[in-house]
C-alpha cells in the first residue's frame, strides 16, 4: 500500500498525542473503542516495521497514554522509551490504570531490560541528556516529548541533532517559545502544518476542549468576548 505522506504521519502522531491529553484531563471517563458500520476495528499493532516509528520521551501520565493509542493503531509501533523509572515499574504503571483498566495485550520485561509488549520489543533508556537517546538506533522517526522538561524548539532540537537522530519531535504541552508552531488537530493543524517543521506542539488539553468549539462559533456567528472555566481531574 502507497506509504503515508509526511503530514498524514505528523498528524497522525498529533492525535495520538491529542487523545491522550484530552483522556488524561478528562476526569477518567473513556469511551470503548467500537468499529463504525463499514469499517474494520482497530488492531493492536504487531508490525514491528509498522511505517510510523515511534518513541517516548517520559513515560508519565501522557507518555503512556500515547504509548496505548499509538499500540492500538496497526500503521504505528513504539520502538524506544526513555524514562528514569525501573523496567518493572513502568511494566506495572502500563498494565494497571486506575482510570483507563488495564492493557489489553501483554507487557512482560525481558532478559535484557526491554519491555515486551503484545510480543514486540521496546528498548529502554534512563538519560536526562536527549542527546544521547539512540532514538536512529532504534529506527525511530518521531518522538512524543512528554517529560514536561524540554518544551521550546532549542531544547527539543536536542532529539534531531543528537548522534542517534528522529526526524520529528510532537510536544504534548505548550510551547514556551514563540519560535514553535503550535497546531490543534480540527482547528489549524492542517491549513498551517508543512513539511520543513521539525517541532511542534499540541497546545494544552484545555487548547484543545475550547479552541475548535470556539472555530465554529467565530466561523458562524463571531464572537466579541468569551469567558472559559477548565476543571481538572486530581493528578
Amino acid at each position: 500500500r502507497t506509504p503515508p505522506r509526511d503530514h498524514e504521519i505528523v498528524a497522525s502522531m498529533m492525535r495520538s498525542v491529542l487523545a491522550a491529553a484530552l483522556i488524561a484531563s478528562a476526569a477518567g471517563f473513556s469511551a470503548p473503542v467500537t468499529a463504525r458500520a463499514g469499517r474494520s476495528a482497530v488492531r493492536m499493532s504487531t508490525n514491528p516495521n509498522a511505517p510510523i516509528k515511534v518513541g517516548i520521551n517520559g513515560f508519565g501520565r501522557i507518555g503512556r497514554l500515547v504509548f496505548r493509542i499509538a499500540m492500538k493503531r496497526d500503521n504505528m509501533v513504539v520502538k524506544h522509551i526513555n524514562s528514569p523509572m525501573a523496567p518493572e515499574y513502568m511494566k506495572y504503571l502500563l498494565s494497571y490504570d486506575s482510570a483507563h483498566g488495564r492493557y489489553k495485550g501483554t507487557v512482560e520485561v525481558d532478559s535484557k531490560g526491554s519491555l515486551i509488549v503484545d510480543g514486540l520489543e521496546v528498548t529502554l533508556t534512563s538519560t536526562r541528556d536527549p542527546k544521547e537517546i539512540p532514538w536512529g538506533s532504534r529506527s525511530v522517526d518521531y518522538i512524543c516529548e512528554s517529560t514536561g522538561a524540554f518544551t521550546d524548539t532549542p531544547s527539543c532540537m536536542q532529539h534531531i541533532t543528537s548522534p542517534f537522530p528522529a526526524k520529528k519531535v510532537v510536544i504534548s504541552a505548550p510551547a514556551k517559545d514563540a519560535e514553535t508552531p503550535t497546531l490543534v488537530v480540527g482547528v489549524n493543524a492542517v491549513e498551517d502544518y508543512k513539511s520543513s517543521m521539525a517541532v511542534v506542539s499540541c497546545a494544552s488539553c484545555t487548547t484543545n476542549g475550547l479552541a475548535p468549539l470556539v472555530k465554529l462559533i467565530d466561523m458562524n456567528y463571531g464572537i466579541a468576548e468569551g469567558l472559559m472555566t477548565t476543571v481538572h481531574a486530581t493528578t
